[in-house]
């Protein structure tokens, strides 16, 4: 499970952006499940990071995608990416927290939520 992680840091943010279409009209709930899914990747990208620095070296996790045409998709962490995803991660959950209140009211929240997470 902690080799998921690296996964979830980035998946879930499609999943909140199909949420934030799915719940256009559901006004603040939308808005609140698209700041949910930014902080589920924050969190996952923390654990990311004390997953790599509990390893030996790089951490690399690959699933077979289009298996019958040999597809997979994967990610590989390194220091570089497990820190960096890390800052961007928190600084976007920050960013989309005070959204909340700023957007509040602008007439294009669905697109933007979308196009956010």
């Amino acid at each position: 499970m902690k080799r998921m992680y690296a996964m979830l840091t980035w998946s879930v943010p499609f999943l909140g952006a199909v949420l934030s279409l799915v719940l256009s009209g559901a006004g603040r709930l939308r808005d609140v499940v698209a700041v949910l899914a930014i902080l589920a990747s924050a969190l996952f990208s923390t654990l990311t990071l004390m997953d790599f620095l509990s390893s030996e070296g790089p951490i690399h996790v690959s699933y077979g995608w289009i298996s019958s045409l040999g597809v997979s998709i994967g990610v590989y962490v390194d220091s570089l990416s497990a820190y960096m995803s890390l800052i961007v991660a928190w600084l976007s959950f920050l960013i989309a927290a005070y959204s909340l209140k700023y957007m509040e009211g602008d007439p294009g929240l669905t697109r933007y939520w979308f196009f956010f997470d």
